[in-house]
Order: C-alpha cells, then sequence, then structure tokens
C-alpha cells in the first residue's frame, strides 16, 4: 500500500478528515522549507503539498505568485527541492506531494524525476496544467516508482471527464472548489460539496476540498463532505507576514494547529447538526478507543523499593473501562491467583481463556497486523514471524515463553499485576520477563490503562525473540542492579522507555518502529508519524520526562537498528 494510500485509509478507520498544508519551496529559503515540513507535520498536517516555484504560475493568486518569486530569487529549482525533501524526512514520514507546473518537471526530465523524487521521500505529484489525456507518459514512469498522480476537478468538469480522471487518477482527487485561482475568502463556495458529490458517484478515492480554504470554520465545513480540507494561501500569506523573525517557523505550526479541531488533532467528520460538546464527546471516545498506551510500570522509581514482592495486584481505578464490570473483575482476580501461587522455576499455569477472550485477541489481530507490516522495523517482523503466535486464540505464556527461550535464553514468568519499576528492571539481568497474563476489557479492545497479555506478548516477547534485543533487555537489567540512587533509575528508566519500550529508525529511508510500546499498539503505530522526531541521543532521552498518559509527542529515531543497538550498548557498558 503506497503512503498517501495509507494515510487516508487510517484515517478513514478513525472517522477523521485530513488537513493538506500547502508551503511554496524555497520561500523564503530552503532551509526553512525543511523546518516547515517538520513542523507541519508535527501540527497536525496529514499530507504536506510543497509548491515548486513558476514564472508564470497563472493557477494561483497574488499570494502564491508573490512566494514563487521570492523562491526564485533565491534560484531554488527541483534538484534543490528534493534535497530538501530528503533532509526532512530524517524527522518525519508524513507523505509529500510536489505541486507544480509541467513545465519545470518537463524540463527537469519526467523519468530522471520520477526515480530521484522516490528516492528523496516523495509520494505523490499534481501538476496543474497538464491533462490527463497527455499525462500518460509521465503517470506511467511515477507509477513505476510508486508514486501517485494527483489530478485536479473542477465545478465545470462533466460527468463524463469525471469518469475519465477518476479511472487514471491516484492517491486522491483534488477537487477545485470554485473557478478561478487560489485564494483566501470568506466562506467556501457551495458548489464544493455539489463537486465532491458528483466525484464520489465515480470513485472510491479520497477526496480533498482546495482553493480558498482559509479558516478554521471552513475546514470544518470541508471535512463534512470531504475527506481532506486543503489550506495554502493562508499559510503562505502567514509566512509572507512573518519574515524576519526568527520564529516564523514556531508561529506557522500554531497557526496550522488553529486550523483543526481538538487542539490540533486532525478534525472528526460529523454532521453539521451537531453541536462543539458533541464534536468533542465523539472525538475523545475515538480517542479512546484508539489509545493503548502500555507499561506503567515505569512511571515511579525509587532507589530504596525493596526487590522481593512480584506480586502486587492491580487495583482497578474508577475510570476502568471494567471497573463497573464484576464478571470483568472476577476473571481478573481469578487470573491474579494463578500467577500469585507460581513459583519460580516451576511450570507456567495455562489460563483458561473463555471465548469472549479469545474473540477479543482476534479483533486486536485484525486490526495491529496491517499495522505492523506498515511500520514495524525488519526485526520485529521477522521475530513474529519466528514465534507464529495463534490467531485464533489467547497464546498460553507457557507456550511463547518455550519458543523465546529457545531462541535467546530469556524466560516469561506471571505475575498478578503491575510490579515496582525496580523489581521488573532487575528481573531483566537475570533473563527473566515479568509478564501479565490478564486481557484488557472487551468494551475497548485498542484500549488498555495497563500492561496486559497483548503488550507483553505482542511487544515485549516478540522482540525477546531476537537475540540482539534481548541482549540490550539484559544489559538494562545489569545497569539497574548497579545503580545506588533513584535519580541513576530515574535516568535508566528514562532511557529504556525511549529505545526498548518506545524507539524508531530509519530504514530503506522510514521510519520504523522497534519499541514494544509502539508494536503492541495499533493507536500508537498509527499516530507515532505525528510525533516529533529527535536523533537518538541517549544522554538527552535520559533527562526527558514522559506521560505514559498519552500518545508520545516526541520519539528518539536511530539512524539504524545496527547504530541503535551499539549505541545503546556503549551507553549501558559506561552506565554501570
Amino acid at each position: 500500500m503506497r503512503r498517501i494510500e495509507e494515510t487516508f485509509a487510517r484515517l478513514k478507520r478513525k472517522g477523521r478528515g485530513a488537513l493538506i498544508p500547502f508551503v511554496t519551496a524555497g520561500d523564503p529559503n530552503l532551509d526553512v522549507t525543511r523546518e516547515l515540513i517538520v513542523e507541519l507535520a508535527r501540527a497536525g498536517a496529514s499530507v504536506i503539498e510543497l509548491g515548486v516555484p513558476f514564472s508564470d504560475p497563472m493557477a494561483d493568486g497574488p499570494v502564491i505568485q508573490r512566494s514563487s518569486e521570492r523562491a526564485l530569487r533565491n534560484r531554488v529549482g527541483l534538484e534543490d527541492i528534493l534535497q530538501t525533501v530528503s533532509q526532512a524526512r530524517e524527522s518525519t514520514h508524513v507523505p509529500i506531494v510536489l505541486f507544480s507546473y509541467y513545465n519545470p518537471l518537463l524540463q527537469f526530465g519526467l523519468e530522471r524525476l520520477s526515480g530521484e523524487a522516490a528516492e528523496a521521500g516523495v509520494n505523490g505529484v499534481l501538476v496543474t496544467d497538464l491533462a490527463p489525456e497527455e499525462a500518460e507518459d509521465f503517470q506511467n514512469a511515477l507509477a513505476a516508482e510508486q508514486l501517485d498522480m494527483i489530478y485536479l476537478v473542477a465545478p465545470t468538469s462533466t460527468d463524463d471527464r469525471l469518469r475519465m480522471i477518476a479511472g487514471r487518477a491516484t492517491g486522491f482527487i483534488y477537487a477545485v472548489s470554485r473557478t478561478g485561482v487560489t485564494g483566501t475568502r470568506k466562506e467556501s463556495a457551495d458548489a464544493a460539496a455539489t463537486l465532491v458529490a458528483r466525484v464520489r458517484a465515480v470513485t472510491n478515492l479520497p477526496v480533498a476540498v482546495g482553493f480558498g480554504v482559509s479558516n478554521r470554520t471552513q475546514v470544518e465545513a470541508v471535512l463534512r463532505y470531504a475527506d481532506a480540507a486543503v489550506v495554502g494561501s493562508a499559510i503562505v500569506a502567514e509566512i509572507e507576514n512573518e519574515a524576519g523573525n526568527p520564529d516564523l517557523v514556531k508561529h506557522v505550526g500554531v497557526f496550522v494547529q488553529s486550523l483543526m479541531m481538538c487542539d490540533g488533532a486532525e478534525a472528526a467528520r460529523l454532521s453539521p447538526s451537531k453541536d462543539m460538546e458533541e464534536k468533542e464527546k465523539t472525538t475523545n471516545k475515538q480517542n479512546d478507543l484508539l489509545r493503548d498506551h502500555a507499561d506503567g510500570r515505569m512511571v515511579t522509581a525509587q532507589a530504596n523499593e525493596i526487590a522481593t514482592d512480584r506480586n502486587q495486584i492491580v487495583q482497578l481505578d474508577p475510570d476502568h473501562p471494567g471497573f463497573r464490570d464484576p464478571s470483568y473483575r472476577a476473571r481478573r482476580n481469578e487470573i491474579a491467583r494463578l500467577a500469585m501461587e507460581y513459583q519460580a522455576g516451576e511450570q507456567i499455569p495455562n489460563v483458561p481463556y473463555d471465548a469472549k477472550e479469545h474473540q477479543l485477541w482476534q479483533s486486536i489481530l485484525q486490526i495491529i497486523e496491517p499495522q505492523h507490516r506498515w511500520h514495524a522495523c525488519k526485526e520485529y517482523l521477522e521475530c513474529i514471524a519466528r514465534l507464529d503466535l495463534p490467531r485464533d486464540r489467547v497464546p498460553q505464556l507457557s507456550e511463547v515463553s518455550a519458543k523465546v527461550e529457545r531462541v535467546s535464553g530469556f524466560r516469561l514468568e506471571p505475575v498478578a499485576g503491575l510490579v515496582q519499576p525496580r523489581v521488573f528492571l532487575e528481573s531483566l539481568a537475570n533473563g527473566v520477563f515479568l509478564c501479565t497474563q490478564y486481557i484488557r476489557h472487551h468494551s475497548t479492545p485498542l484500549y488498555t490503562p495497563e500492561p496486559d497479555v497483548v503488550h507483553e506478548l505482542l511487544g515485549h516477547a516478540v522482540t525477546l525473540a531476537s537475540e540482539p534485543l534481548a541482549e540490550l533487555n539484559r544489559m538494562v537489567g545489569r545497569a539497574v542492579r548497579g545503580t545506588t540512587s533513584s535519580e541513576a533509575l530515574e535516568r535508566l528508566s528514562r532511557v529504556y522507555w525511549y529505545t526498548l519500550e518506545f524507539g524508531v529508525l530509519i530504514e530503506q529511508r522510514e521510519v520504523k518502529a522497534y519499541g514494544t510500546g509502539l508494536l503492541s499498539s495499533a493507536g500508537e503505530l498509527e499516530d507515532m508519524h505525528r510525533a516529533e522526531l529527535r536523533p537518538l541521543d541517549l544522554q538527552q532521552a535520559s533527562r526527558l520526562e514522559y506521560d505514559p498518559t498519552r500518545f508520545q509527542p516526541v520519539l528518539f529515531c536511530a539512524n539504524s537498528f545496527e547504530s541503535m543497538h551499539q549505541g545503546l550498548m556503549d551507553y549501558l557498558i559506561s552506565f554501570q
């Protein structure tokens, strides 16, 4: 699945619309453009349109025309733009579409552009003045590199022409909300909703609406009937107005966030009759269903914790999904008793999971397996194939432990619930991973307020079937064992959190997850592209606090699996 298609599919599953901001490459300069790409992604952009400056931008209004003139004065060309995209790809993998007139592309060379654009990390191209009837050669060149060809449609397009364009387009279709040129206006054109309905009648491709969408009210209105809202001139005007301001990038990010509902989240598509209170309620419910934060074991760390009691029973808070479900509470107690009676070295007791629990496991796998294919690193994919976990039932800890031990020597041992951080981490030094066996409440299949068997198996057990990752876990445990202060333990806890729990890395120019908190959560995997990506700096990570109750706003990204492994090894050895 191509990146743009994947993005819209993810948004559709979440019932949300997309914001697509436009900026002109090289305005005010390419360094700022690179920073803007990263900031726009952080601020909530689902796709970014990057304008190629042109001397005769006949479809653009005066604001974007002036931005092209500024970029051309800087002698910005396609080669420079592709290099900027490549640099931005080190920090974000939000889809990028080149928005251009045909002449600059033709002069560059269509086949050359297709290859170099794909290599740089471009995901699609929109050519404003290239008729579909004349685009076959270029589209074939793009398709050979798995790049999408985005086409424009207008209120004046006939139904026959809409069908023809729909048959050629990939990625999404850009619906021009009105005839004329780009620019801001006070109200969205009524013809836009009609045009989107006509497009939907001939294609299942997502439809984005642009030309004149400039404020939050218009974005919200567009997302009631379309899949995405494109905002260009209003953003470019902010860049122009803030020229010379050292906080320009931050200012633009704040402006883009102001276009979105729910404090910068992607806007939920709602019917016009819903008021803001209902919007907030719906969005909060969606967020709860998608959030799957795990491992509260790492929330606090005290040096004087006694490393003896591994079996602190989890107490359900009043806001826990299963708090008011007596059968679930009884089930949790039953599973906890099995773990409480377990003695190290004994045969791990099997949990008699019922049909509802098996169905819950199946449902979670159906959602998260595609996410693994798109977002998991190669090492993880090899490990999960190696373990071959059953799909039709909840795996027993004993069977998974036996498989993991054959690979890395690590054993999985049951605990009733959360354990003290020092106990949990020190156990790693002995090649023991302490696992819960209960499963989350069936009412929230993609949400768990504490680590459950889904997190333990799809996250930790799989990665412990990797010898290099198992080695890092052991070294974390040894480093913790050597600590004598709460400050040192806290620093190690943070390093563990930002690497083995929530670490990402670059593979084939794409950001992939190796952290268990990401890999065991469909919500985290879907949302990780919104995080601020920072180069893997373990000293910085050891000082950065984290919040386990929300999607992670910052992720540390290694250049490769090998560099992550070596860097973390060196850090832990020196820490000891």
